[in-house]
Formats: structure tokens, C-alpha cells, sequence
């Protein structure tokens, strides 16, 4: 396997510096990689992205989605977005949560501390934490469509109501330098 294939133009924008994000990148996305194919084995699977998702053969590659529209109309007429982070961001809320969420589609991501902080498991999204947890997830909500249905609006809902941009930027602005503050007094 070539790394230029399973991240393809990564290696031109790398400088020798750079070896430890591009090792995590390549971890990452070998990991992703895994995650679908173990995953369309069993159920039908696209996926859009760059070229290098070409190389899970389970899956039907759909080719890029741009953001904002194209991105939006696949996360809206999915039946399932999956989200599956990279090895170190496992402490983050991806974006994809809340532009999948905010594009009225049903999420299972990746559990983490910070996305239960955020959102409610089973009303705004689902999670996951081990393959067996998602392969149970994605089986229970292709047969109950309409409560993936169901949670999706409630999950757009909630990013409406919570995390829109001016949200999450009033928290930048006002709430966290608050918090640093009185961290140190």
C-alpha cells in the first residue's frame, strides 16, 4: 500500500516536521478504512469523500461531496451518517456532528465525553464505542427507520436551539474566558 493512495495530496503538503500528523493521519484513515468495510460486510454502504475511499471495496464509492449543499443533501438523505473520528481527536465533537445534525440527518458518532456533554444519547443522536455496539446500532435503525427519523428532529432541533454559529461563538467569547478567569484566582 501506497500512502499517496490512502491519503491522496497529503504527501505534497507535508513538510519532515509534519511526520507525527501524518502518521496519525494514515492511523486514522487505515482505521476508517476497517471500520467500512467491516461494516458494508454486513450492510450497504456508501461513502463520498476523497479518492482513497476507493480503497474499502465493501462499500460503493460515490465520489467527493462539496460542503454546504452537496454535503448537506447526503447527510439529509441518508438513512445513517456515521462518524468515526480520528485516533487523536477521540476528546472532540467532530463537525460532522453537528452539520450532520443541523442537515436534519440521523447520526451514530463515536462516544466521547465531550459529545455527552453536548447531546443526548437516543434523543439528539446515537453513539458508539465498540464495533459489536455499532453493528447493533446500525442493524436497529435500519429496521426502525422512523425512529432515526424521529431523533434526527430532535437532534436538528437541539443544534438549532444550541449550537448554531452565534452559539458557539458567544461561548468563545463570553463563557470560556470566564472559566479561565476564575481557574486562576
Amino acid at each position: 500500500m501506497c500512502s499517496s493512495d490512502l491519503l491522496p495530496g497529503f504527501l505534497e503538503l507535508c513538510q519532515p516536521e509534519d511526520a507525527s500528523l501524518w502518521l496519525g493521519e494514515l492511523a486514522s484513515a487505515e482505521r476508517r478504512l476497517i471500520m467500512i468495510h467491516t461494516l458494508a460486510s454486513s450492510f450497504p454502504v456508501d461513502v463520498w469523500g476523497d479518492s482513497g475511499w476507493q480503497r474499502a471495496p465493501a462499500a460503493r464509492y460515490r465520489g467527493p461531496a462539496t460542503h454546504r449543499v452537496q454535503a448537506a443533501k447526503v447527510y439529509a438523505g441518508a438513512t445513517i451518517n456515521l462518524d468515526i473520528g480520528r485516533l487523536y481527536q477521540m476528546d472532540i465533537m467532530t463537525m460532522r456532528v453537528p452539520d450532520v445534525l443541523a442537515s436534519g440527518g440521523f447520526l451514530i458518532a463515536e462516544r466521547s465525553e465531550t459529545l455527552a456533554e453536548l447531546f443526548r444519547e437516543g434523543e439528539h443522536l446515537e453513539a458508539w464505542a465498540s464495533v459489536e455496539e455499532l453493528h447493533q446500532k446500525v442493524s436497529y435503525y435500519l429496521k426502525n427507520p422512523q425512529k432515526a427519523r424521529e431523533i434526527a428532529l430532535q437532534g436538528q432541533a437541539h443544534v438549532r436551539a444550541h449550537h448554531s454559529i452565534r452559539a458557539r461563538l458567544e461561548q468563545m467569547l463570553f463563557d470560556i474566558p470566564l472559566k479561565i478567569g476564575r481557574a486562576h484566582v
